[in-house]
């Protein structure tokens, strides 16, 4: 019983933290990769624009007009549904996309 109340806490937090729509450039924080070419925040773009409907990091399936932020890696525009997912996966992208 206390493992599964502990899943389910932990369940409710990862979600909670994927879904807050955090504005890291108001706060002064930048990413410095320089696969990073191409990011905005707050993006309406299709989902047949982007390179997957999941987030890479947290591995929540992404939706239409629920994109909290992009960035292009080798070509491949990839969505996000928080900028703290995105700034995760431009620090080792190879190995959140190898982890599908």
């Amino acid at each position: 019983m206390r493992k599964t109340i502990m899943l389910m806490v932990a369940g409710a937090m990862l979600l909670t933290a994927c879904n807050s729509k955090h504005d890291s450039a108001e706060h002064g924080e930048t990413t410095g990769t320089t696969e990073n070419t191409e990011h905005s925040e707050g993006v309406n773009i299709p989902l047949a624009n982007l390179a997957s409907n999941m987030d890479h990091v947290c591995k929540m399936p992404l939706t239409e007009g629920a994109i909290a932020d992009t960035a292009e890696y080798e070509g491949k525009v990839y969505g996000f549904c928080a900028t703290g997912c995105k700034e995760d996966f431009l620090k080792d992208p190879a190995t959140h996309l190898a982890n599908k």
